[in-house]
């Protein structure tokens, strides 16, 4: 694989997954899983050989409780920027999830 190539690794964690997006200068990460995941989603991006000090930026697609519940935690280790939608930071800065109907 060239170096200059995106990969692009899907990781399960229970309820939902993450995505991890990875190139020459470090990764992105989509969503950070439901707050009794961020063991699990450690261990996935272990065995992938990225450690927390290799994310650059986290990404989430949107605050239901399965993609920002385990947020906090991550973020602590990753010590890098989170990107959401405007419409979504409110949410985040309260520290509320949305759990969604059904």
């Amino acid at each position: 694989m060239k170096s200059s190539e995106t990969r692009y690794k899907k990781i399960r964690l229970g309820l939902g997954h993450a995505y991890l997006v990875s190139a020459d200068r470090g990764c992105i990460l989509i969503d950070a899983g439901s707050a009794n995941q961020q063991q699990p989603l450690i261990r996935h991006l272990a065995k992938l050989g990225v450690s927390a000090d290799h994310i650059r930026l986290i990404v989430i697609t949107h605050a239901h409780f399965d993609h920002v519940g385990g947020l906090k935690a991550i973020k602590a280790l990753c010590r890098c920027p989170v990107a959401i939608h405007e419409k979504e930071s409110q949410l985040l800065r309260e520290g509320r999830m949305v759990l969604p109907p059904g």
